[in-house]
């Protein structure tokens, strides 16, 4: 493997599904912010509204922690600025629709991070990002050690503005997509593979099998841990009371359906009538009951093709035995 890949990986077997948190869902309110005519284009902005400019998309820019930079550099480019309050706090700054005066600007300003966001996205056909099926995905771990940092002192600002808003306060997970990125020993030279490695903590690599091109680049605070799930860890099957089936999920989440209003299904779109429970984080699935367990409304999940096939199978096969 390459000397920029760690040559390890950290393991967990469980024994159990981890019960799936959804963090806090108090109430939360978006204000609209208004902001200022730009008055030109720095570093910072080019770097978060590259993607639009290059690639001809409306980017939903997110920022977890609303900072002094970000309100004056990058929010005056966006049309669109809302700030999330949950119990009196502002979470996060949610930026979209680039003004084109900004576009003219991004083209006319030469910083360096334009090279870097160049080289991020190599070409701007993003249908690459869909491959129509089901990937099959290698991940590496990047050594920061073994790549070249940058000495440039703009470039460096960026980077420590970024470490601040997405690992200052409360850490936050998130990607980036690159486009066209084969994975090879090349890659420890790209520019913005260098850049990301010189903010984030930890920095994994994404890798589409068959391909072998690079999807995605995870950022992390902390060093990713590869966890295999023992055979007891596996959904138990479903359970029957009267006319409702118990679907166990996984990862703490039961699906209860209502048999008497449900059809067959031969294609997945949603059930008729279920609601969405969480099992208490010691509570076993044979104990379930919905009058005890806490209810999702309002949450939508989505699931892998042999989950929905493993749904499917055990609400027909309910049906069919009436």
């Amino acid at each position: 493997m390459f000397e920029w890949i760690q040559d390890y990986s950290l393991l967990e077997y469980c024994s159990r599904q981890e019960h799936m948190n959804f963090g806090d869902r108090s109430r939360f309110f978006m204000h609209t912010v208004t902001v200022d005519t730009p008055s030109g284009m720095t570093a910072l902005a080019q770097y978060f509204i590259a993607g639009s400019v290059l690639l001809d998309m409306d980017f939903n820019i997110t920022v977890p922690v609303p900072a002094e930079q970000l309100q004056q550099q990058v929010a005056p480019h966006f049309g669109v600025v809302r700030q999330l309050e949950r119990k009196g706090r502002i979470e996060s700054v949610h930026m979209n629709q680039l003004k084109p005066g900004s576009v003219k600007l991004f083209h006319e300003t030469e910083t360096g991070i334009l090279l870097i966001m160049k080289d991020l996205y190599r070409h701007n056909d993003s249908e690459h990002w869909y491959s129509g099926q089901k990937r099959r995905l290698v991940h590496y771990t990047v050594d920061p050690t073994e790549l070249e940092p940058y000495e440039d002192a703009e470039v460096k600002k960026v980077q420590a503005l970024l470490q601040q808003a997405y690992f200052g306060g409360e850490a936050v997970e998130f990607g980036i997509m690159p486009l066209g990125w084969p994975f090879d020993d090349s890659l420890r030279h790209s520019a913005a593979l260098r850049f990301v490695a010189g903010f984030a903590p930890n920095l994994t690599l994404s890798v589409d099998e068959y391909s072998n091109e690079v999807i995605l680049l995870n950022i992390a605070a902390k060093e990713p841990v590869h966890k295999l799930y023992l055979p007891s860890a596996q959904p138990q099957p479903p359970r029957r009371v009267n006319h409702y089936l118990y679907l166990n999920v996984g990862h703490g989440l039961v699906y209860v359906v209502n048999l008497l209003v449900q059809p067959v299904i031969t294609k997945w779109e949603s059930f008729a009538d279920a609601k969405l429970y969480s099992l208490g984080e010691n509570t076993d699935f044979a104990d379930f009951e919905p009058g005890t367990a806490e209810c999702l409304e309002g949450i939508s999940l989505f699931f892998d093709e042999d989950t929905l096939q493993r749904m499917m199978d055990e609400v027909n096969q309910a049906l069919k035995f009436g």
